[in-house]
């Protein structure tokens, strides 16, 4: 008799986030996540925006890499004035955050720098 109680996989295949036991099997699964601490203060805003930038850059695969960059100059242009405008900044986060969601890191970063606006500026 042949038997086939394992699990096969083959080829490219990504299982993130899942968990496959078999008979008189156990499973321990350990979920890490990290997150980026949002900035506490506008200067950390301003190199959280510079950090940003590059991991777009960085990204051969983003689509409208170039309107991404182009909005995230703006966001640290108007960072970088001596009195922001809170508004202004938080509605170019939100599309930015929009335009990286789904990209890892800078996902998470565009996130972080959308909260810290209103940490920084007050809600």
């Amino acid at each position: 008799m042949n038997t086939n109680d394992g699990v096969h996989i083959d080829g490219d295949v990504t299982a993130t986030g899942s968990v496959i036991a078999g008979r008189d099997g156990s499973v321990i699964a350990h979920n890490t996540v990290s997150h980026t601490a949002a900035p506490a203060t506008l200067d950390d805003l301003r190199a959280g925006l510079t950090e940003l930038l590059a991991q777009v850059r960085a990204s051969e695969n983003l689509e409208d890499r170039e309107t991404i960059v182009t909005t995230i100059e703006h966001a640290a242009e108007e960072a970088g004035k001596p009195r922001p405008e809170r508004r202004l900044l938080a509605a170019f986060l939100d599309v930015i955050g929009d335009a990286v969601a789904g990209l890892g890191a800078a996902s998470e970063l565009a996130g972080a720098l959308r909260t810290a606006v209103d940490t920084v500026f007050g809600s």
